[in-house]
């Protein structure tokens, strides 16, 4: 009996020792730089600010290019939130206006700038992986006052309109409790959350679990259905769209097709376009397909993961900088 209690006493004493070691070199060497985010009640996350790292694609099998978020949460340079001197154009949406998988001088934001070199731009990244409409019109409300943009562009890919608010408001504090968790995890032990993370997108790879929580399953969804959630971001994007006329900002909307979504593509751009006929101050772009047409379909995603390509995103950027001096050429002067 002593000798099994002796035993165990010698495994338990191994496994912290092993625990301990673990943690140490994960902190000394900066194993893990996952980007850090932080509880909202009406966002449900967003970016810490002042960090940099990566996300992880592909469901966890490989790293992003590393990612630098800024003092207040959004991906690029540090932003002077009094009013710019030259143009402000405020890009919004999800992982493809943040430019998951490509480095800096690839994405969105960045293409724009390039492209309107001339003008001298500032283009505000505020594109939030796993965003749907509803995020990006609560973030659009809360900065649109303090960063007082010329320009709102809504990077808006259709398959966007699975993301909506939680059903029940007892899903929703169940959620944010259990990232609070995870964040308590998160700063007693980086080895522990590693492991965690780990598991987690090993459970996604081998389940119909979506990464994004409050991301209703496809399965079986109807046009009707599809539908129906479009008609709640169509009134979401509306208020968007007055929300920037009041403000004196011209607001864009970038429809990026997917595939897997043509049953509603056309409903989409048609309501999108009656909305835009009523405004001189809203701009459809709905040909993006036409211009991907040209090339092959592997070579606009990144492979293993499925999101847009630095060539997809250079095909993206310049038609959207083709069209902002056209409606804005008294902020954008040729």
């Amino acid at each position: 009996m002593k000798n099994w209690f002796k035993n165990a006493l010698v495994v338990v004493a191994t496994f912290l020792l092993c625990l301990i070691g673990a943690e140490v070199i994960m902190r000394l060497f900066s194993l893990d730089q996952t980007l850090r985010y932080v509880n909202d009640k009406e966002l449900y996350w967003t970016f810490q600010p002042n960090q940099y790292g990566y996300i992880w694609m592909g469901q966890g099998s490989f790293k992003s290019p590393d990612i630098r978020i800024n003092n207040v949460g959004f991906r690029g340079q540090d932003i002077d939130t009094s009013r710019a001197t030259t143009p402000r154009i405020l890009i919004l949406g999800d992982s493809y206006a943040f430019g998951a998988g490509v480095g800096e001088e690839e994405t969105l934001a960045t293409v724009i700038k390039k492209h309107l070199a001339a003008q001298q731009p500032e283009v505000i990244n505020a594109g939030v992986p796993g965003y749907g409409i509803f995020q990006t019109a609560v973030l659009l409300k809360r900065w649109i006052p303090i960063l007082r943009p010329d320009v709102v562009v809504l990077i808006f890919p259709i398959g966007d309109i699975l993301r909506q608010p939680f059903a029940t408001k007892q899903e929703e504090e169940q959620f944010l409790s259990q990232q609070e968790k995870r964040k308590k995890l998160r700063d007693i032990s980086k080895f522990l959350t590693f492991v965690y993370r780990k598991m987690y997108y090993l459970y996604l790879r081998h389940s119909q679990a979506k990464a994004v929580p409050n991301e209703k399953k496809q399965v079986n969804r109807g046009i009707k259905q599809l539908n129906d959630l479009w008609q709640k971001d169509l009134k979401r994007i509306r208020e968007m769209a007055i929300l920037c006329e009041r403000s004196g900002a011209h607001f864009l909307i970038l429809v990026w097709p997917q595939k897997q979504f043509a049953a509603v593509e056309q409903t989409i751009i048609e309501d999108l376009q009656s909305l835009a006929s009523v405004s001189n101050k809203i701009t459809v772009l709905s040909e993006l397909k036409s211009y991907f047409q040209p090339y092959p379909e592997e070579t606009l995603i990144i492979q293993g993961d499925g999101h847009p390509s630095p060539l997809a995103y250079q095909i993206a950027g310049r038609y959207i900088a083709e069209n902002i001096p056209q409606m804005r050429k008294d902020v954008l002067p040729q």
